[in-house]
């Protein structure tokens, strides 16, 4: 019975992980042409998102790629070298940290652009988009190198390289993560989107100087419920398993738990791979001519 698990572990990890690889790239490289268009460039959420973006077109690119030739045991370039080992635990875990805290941050100027108080709406700007986006990357990269310290590579034990659990300050750092990102990440973005359509509620209308500015107002909001809601959904049952395989249960040895693992890990990488538009004609408010934009898939 174990063998069918693991065979059915094998053909999901071949056959669904390329498809998330190749949309990742295709609906990433979207959202990062859209988002640095003249129309939408302009406005601070969309600087995150454009972060959030590029963040995760790494993620696809490079770390989901590897995990991949990993799984299937062609060639684990984590593997050729201490160096390379590190470099690739410090790009995943600094990717899975920015993916839940770049969305908070949208969540928050969400919430701001849609206040009735000038003071806090004033916040949404891009001015303040570059400062927090640098504080947020700075202050996560900085959290993330100790991962990579940790890490070891030893190919006689059969794992490679990873963060071994046999001293306490390493189970720590071992479960600080899947809380940090499955647990307070989706707890923060929640409180501020449900703040966010507290607000709307209130108002009605955004203060907005224009249609057309109030029109991209509105893709935006719609495109950060749809990024919590993907996030939340694909990410639970990743976030439960990271959790439990953290303590010595005999269950995390099973091949059962391993294709629920397996299974996780994928719909986890599917968050990553989400573009946010899909392709529709607009008119531009500048002009009589009919240009390609991209609308919001919600």
């Amino acid at each position: 019975m174990a063998d069918i698990f693991q065979i059915v572990n094998l053909h999901l990890t071949k056959i669904l992980t390329p498809i998330v690889i190749i949309c990742g790239i295709i609906g990433n490289s979207f959202n990062i042409v859209v988002l640095t268009r003249r129309c939408l460039y302009n406005h601070a959420c969309s600087r995150y998102f454009l972060a959030l973006s590029i963040n995760n077109l790494y993620f696809c690119t490079v770390t989901t790629t590897q995990q991949y030739l990993s799984n299937i045991s062609l060639v684990d370039l984590a593997q050729t070298s201490i160096h390379s080992c590190r470099f690739f635990v410090y790009g995943n875990v600094l990717c899975v940290l920015l993916l839940p805290y770049y969305t908070v941050i949208i969540s928050i100027d969400r919430y701001c652009a849609s206040s009735n108080k000038v003071q806090i709406r004033n916040l949404s700007n891009i001015k303040v988009s570059r400062y927090v986006i640098t504080i947020v990357t700075s202050m996560f990269a900085l959290y993330a190198l100790i991962y990579p310290i940790l890490v070891t590579l030893r190919q006689d034990d059969g794992f490679g390289c990873r963060i071994r659990y046999d001293m306490p300050y390493k189970q720590i750092f071992g479960l600080l993560l899947p809380i940090t990102v499955a647990i307070v990440g989706p707890i923060l973005m929640t409180i501020f989107g449900l703040l966010t359509i507290k607000n709307i509620s209130r108002n009605r209308i955004i203060p907005v100087e224009n249609s057309f500015y109030r029109r991209t107002e509105s893709q935006l909001f719609r495109m950060l419920f749809f990024q919590i809601g993907v996030y939340v959904i694909l990410n639970t049952l990743k976030g439960i398993t990271f959790i439990i395989s953290n303590f010595p249960l005999s269950i995390v040895s099973t091949s059962q738990f391993r294709l629920v693992s397996s299974f996780s890990d994928i719909l986890f990488k599917i968050s990553f791979s989400t573009p946010f538009f899909l392709l529709y004609p607009i008119k531009s408010n500048l002009s009589k001519r009919t240009w390609w934009s991209y609308k919001t898939i919600m």
